[in-house]
This record gives structure tokens, C-alpha cells and sequence, in this order.
């Protein structure tokens, strides 16, 4: 029997929430890196920022819900 795929929705937060740090915008890198540190590197997928809006891609739900009720920290910034 086949497993069904799950489609998980991405979190949404944007640029403006996160403040530039010694003038340089935030990487994807760093973004997956700080949501790696709430959620297991395993279930970060990616991260991607399209004009204002940051996307990161998860791969369980149980890792979404995890960062929607603990915020990301990046930079020395808490997003909820």
C-alpha cells in the first residue's frame, strides 16, 4: 500500500520583522540555521525570501507547529 504525501504549508514572516545587522540583509542560510535551532535540522527543508516575504519549508507538521508556538530567533531578533 502507498503512502499518501503530506503537503505541509510553508511559515510566512516578513523582512520587515528582522532589522539588518551591520548593514547586511539575513541569508537563507541563516534562516534555515535559526530554524534549526528550534526544530531538528532534519525537518528544515529550506528557506526562501521573495521581495518582502520569508517562506520556510518544513517537513512535518509537527515541526511547523512547533515554530508557530515557539518563534524563530535570528540575529539576536524573536520572530512569533
Amino acid at each position: 500500500m502507498a503512502s499518501a504525501t503530506q503537503t505541509i504549508e510553508p511559515l510566512y514572516f516578513l523582512q520587515s520583522q528582522i532589522t539588518q545587522i551591520n548593514g547586511k540583509d539575513f541569508s537563507e542560510y541563516d534562516v534555515c540555521m535559526a530554524a534549526s535551532d528550534k526544530v531538528s535540522s532534519e525537518n528544515v527543508r529550506g528557506a526562501q525570501k521573495i521581495r518582502n516575504l520569508w517562506r520556510i519549508y518544513l517537513n512535518n507538521l509537527e515541526a511547523r507547529v512547533k515554530l508557530l508556538t515557539t518563534g524563530l530567533d535570528i540575529g539576536c531578533q524573536h520572530i512569533d
